[in-house]
């Protein structure tokens, strides 16, 4: 028998992704970011940068949950989008491109 219709109840699928469990998982996954992140940060003298990196833990902004990575070095900026005289590295973007690629929803 084939399915003739299916629709998605937003609200039970907000409700559901505030909870705890999700919100670990979630942060599971910016781990991973800052795992990558690290591997892909420039060696030298960017041990610093390598130092910053950092996951915002899991909390609810205008009734959604949000989770996130990023560093807490000033100087991140230069290593992500590059200066005049050093190529962009674009490590926290690149780092999220790769979690969301091994990123499985089961």
């Amino acid at each position: 028998m084939a399915l003739k219709k299916w629709e998605v109840d937003d609200q039970a699928l907000a409700q559901l992704m505030l909870e705890p469990g999700v919100a670990a998982h979630l942060e599971q996954v910016a781990e991973l970011g800052v795992e990558a992140a690290r591997a892909l940060a420039p060696v030298g003298h960017t041990g610093e940068y390598r130092d910053s990196l950092i996951v915002q833990r899991a909390q609810v902004e205008g009734g959604e949950l949000a989770v996130g990575f990023g560093s807490t070095s000033w100087k991140w900026h230069f290593v992500e989008f590059g200066t005049r005289n050093n190529s962009p590295y674009a490590v926290l973007r690149n780092a999220a491109n790769a979690v969301a690629d091994r990123l499985e929803i089961s």
